[in-house]
C-alpha cells in the first residue's frame, strides 16, 4: 500500500483535484463559490447552528469570526443548489503553520441528505489550498462518531496519529451531550497519492470482520456493550466505535461515557506503539497499521 506520505510524480496534482471538484459538485447537484461578506457569513453561522444547536455561549461560530479569518488569509465556502439556490453546506478553512491550513467547521444542511455536500466541500477547500501553496490540512474529530471517521479517512484519505483527551473539555450540545470532549487529529496530505486516490474513488477499502478473520493467539477484548471491540494481531489492531453514539449520549449517557473511556485508552495505546489509522469500515471498526502501510 502507498504511504500517505508519497507524492505522485508525473501528474498534474492541481488540475486533477480541480476535476475532482467539478466532479463532486455535478454530482451533488451544487455550485460552490467563496463567501467574504457578512451577510452571506451570517446565513452560515445559522446553517451550523441549525446543524449543532446552540450552547450557553451561542452559536458555534459567529459571523464576525469567520470575516476576521477571511481576513488573516483563511477562507469560507459554501454550497448551493444549482436549481434553487438554497444554501445546502458550508465549512470553514484557517490558516496552520507554514505550508498547512486548519478545517474549523464543516456541514451539511440537515435537509441536504446524502447529497455528498461534505465531500463537495472538502474537494473544493483542498483545491483552494492547493492554488496558495498550502499541501496539509488538519482538523480535529470526534473519534466515536463512526460516520464521520469513515467519511474523514477511508472517503477523503486523511490520516489519524493522534488523540487529544479533553479537547474541548465539558460539552454542551445537541450533537456531543454533556461529556468531555475527546478529539483525533486528521492529517490530510492533499498531494499524497492516497489523497488523489480518495478523489477519484479508487482508494481501497478493506470491509472485512476483524473477530472472524483473527488469527489463532489475536487478543480480543470486550467494548461496553458486551461484544468484541477490540482485536490485536501481531502489529495490526482493529478498533469498534458504536453505531450511533449520538444516540447512547442522550438515552445511555453512562455507556457512551464508557466507551468514550475505552477507546480513549485503545487508541493511544496504538498511536503511542506507533500506529495510525488508515482506514474505518462501514461497520465502524478503525484498522491502525504502521506507517509504512
Amino acid at each position: 500500500m502507498t504511504s500517505s506520505h508519497q507524492e505522485p510524480t508525473g501528474f498534474n496534482v492541481l488540475e486533477r483535484v480541480r476535476r475532482t471538484v467539478r466532479t463532486s459538485a455535478a454530482r451533488a447537484g451544487v455550485e460552490l463559490v467563496v463567501v467574504e461578506e457578512v451577510e452571506q457569513l451570517r446565513e452560515i453561522s445559522a446553517l451550523f447552528a441549525a446543524v449543532w444547536g446552540r450552547s450557553s455561549e451561542g452559536v458555534p461560530m459567529h459571523s464576525e469570526a469567520m470575516r476576521s479569518m477571511v481576513h488573516a488569509g483563511g477562507m469560507v465556502n459554501a454550497a448551493h443548489d444549482t436549481t434553487t439556490g438554497e444554501l445546502l453546506g458550508a465549512a470553514v478553512l484557517g490558516r496552520d503553520e507554514p505550508g498547512a491550513c486548519y478545517g474549523y467547521l464543516a456541514a451539511a444542511a440537515p435537509n441536504a441528505g446524502d447529497r455528498g455536500i461534505g465531500r463537495t466541500l472538502k474537494q473544493h477547500q483542498r483545491f483552494w489550498a492547493l492554488e496558495h501553496g498550502l499541501d496539509v490540512m488538519r482538523w480535529t474529530f470526534d473519534p466515536l462518531v463512526a460516520r464521520n471517521a469513515r467519511f474523514n479517512i477511508s472517503r477523503l484519505g486523511a490520516v489519524v496519529r493522534a488523540y487529544e483527551v479533553a479537547f474541548y473539555g465539558h460539552m454542551a450540545d445537541d450533537l456531543n451531550g454533556t461529556d468531555v470532549g475527546d478529539r483525533v487529529v486528521a492529517q490530510w496530505d492533499l498531494r499524497s497519492s492516497r489523497a488523489l486516490a480518495a478523489g477519484e474513488g479508487v482508494l481501497p477499502e478493506h470491509e472485512i470482520d476483524p473477530v472472524r478473520s483473527a488469527p489463532a493467539g489475536a487478543h480480543v477484548e470486550d467494548g461496553p456493550d458486551g461484544t468484541p471491540a477490540l482485536v490485536v494481531a501481531g502489529v495490526d489492531r482493529w478498533l469498534r466505535v458504536p453505531p450511533d453514539i449520538v444516540a447512547l449520549r442522550g438515552h445511555h449517557p453512562e455507556q457512551a461515557r464508557a466507551w468514550r473511556a475505552s477507546s480513549a485508552n485503545w487508541m493511544q495505546e496504538a498511536f503511542a506503539a506507533g500506529l495510525s489509522v488508515h482506514a474505518v469500515s462501514r461497520t465502524g471498526w478503525y484498522h491502525l497499521q504502521g506507517e509504512t502501510a
